[in-house]
């Protein structure tokens, strides 16, 4: 049972952990910019390929700031096929200012914009297979987790799946059916000798706790926050190149902060600091979504209760398509 017990709550802390740095970078503000030739910066990134998968990372923004800097960022891909290496260098000063707030909840309606990130539908139905690795800290607490999903069959109605999570030494393992529109039908979980199935609400349960790096990739990969993610005025591109990550191939992007620490005003009063802040994005041959392959922040959060500090890395580091 103790087994069972810390191996979910690592589960949860990695959904606690992702709110922590989306609510710190006001998740859904758009960002207006403007520019001036006052400053310059230079940026050299290199990738390269070294087998095994490493994040490149970024951040949300509604931040001001007006700085002066030079970045130079390395990342290395999974099996990277390729390697590739750019330079660019500008002049610009860049002032990053909140024009709109919309708050944003993870329990509502079915059609509410949080819920949607909970229903993996479309990810089971165009990818056979993902793999990941996530760990970070929140308030000097470190999290560890890897984790595994493949789908068994997709009929009419329902999807099987089977999935892992493992943390500490400890493996939790599911066999997972869920309905077409997202909702959990049954959940079967064994950990350390103890087996259990459940159904109803429970199910719902152990499946967002299964799914929850899945949760991250399908929360930093939607348009939303790609948006802000990519932001040029926010951050440069250091790096394009193609990697492999398992048996797929995937064009991706690599993206760096143009300046930090960046200091963040949240819609709620509240104020954030970005301290790193790395980003990768990349498209599966034969799919057109885009996916955040690989990220890293660190930053901390400042309310009128105190402050709380934390870092993120994640990364998929295998993913076959359907």
């Amino acid at each position: 049972m103790f087994y069972r017990r810390s191996a979910i709550s690592t589960a949860f802390a990695v959904v606690v952990v992702v709110i922590l740095v989306v609510a710190a970078g006001g998740a859904y503000v758009f960002l207006s910019t403007n520019s001036g030739g006052t400053g310059s910066s230079s940026s050299t990134s290199t990738t390269s390929s070294t087998g095994s998968s490493s994040t490149t990372h970024t951040s949300t923004s509604s931040s001001s700031s007006s700085s002066t800097s030079t970045h130079t960022s390395t990342s290395t891909s999974s099996s990277s096929s390729t390697t590739s290496t750019s330079s660019s260098s500008s002049s610009s000063t860049s002032t990053l200012s909140t024009t709109s707030c919309a708050s944003t909840s993870t329990t509502g309606t079915s059609t509410g914009n949080s819920l949607a990130y909970f229903n993996f539908t479309t990810l089971f139905l165009n990818y056979h297979e993902i793999a990941t690795h996530f760990n970070g800290t929140s308030n000097g607490q470190s999290y560890d987790l890897t984790s595994d999903y493949r789908i068994v069959y997709v009929s009419a109605g329902t999807i099987k799946l089977v999935a892992n999570l493992t943390s500490s030494g400890t493996t939790i393992d599911y066999t997972i059916h869920v309905w077409k529109n997202g909702t959990a039908q049954s959940v079967y979980f064994s950990v350390g000798g103890y087996s259990n199935n459940y159904t109803g609400t429970q199910a719902r349960s152990q499946f967002f706790a299964a799914m929850s790096p899945y949760l991250i990739l399908q929360l930093f990969s939607s348009p939303e926050l790609l948006a802000q993610f990519t932001n040029s005025q926010f951050v440069h591109v250091t790096s394009h190149g193609t990697i492999t990550l398992g048996p797929a191939t995937v064009s991706v992007t690599t993206y760096a902060a143009n300046s930090l620490p960046v200091t963040i005003p949240s819609c709620n009063g509240s104020s954030s600091s970005l301290s790193r802040f790395d980003f990768q994005t990349g498209i599966v041959s034969g799919k057109s979504q885009t996916l955040v392959t690989s990220m890293s922040i660190d930053g901390s959060v400042a309310t009128s209760s105190g402050s709380s500090s934390y870092n993120v890395d994640f990364r998929i580091t295998s993913i076959t398509p359907s």
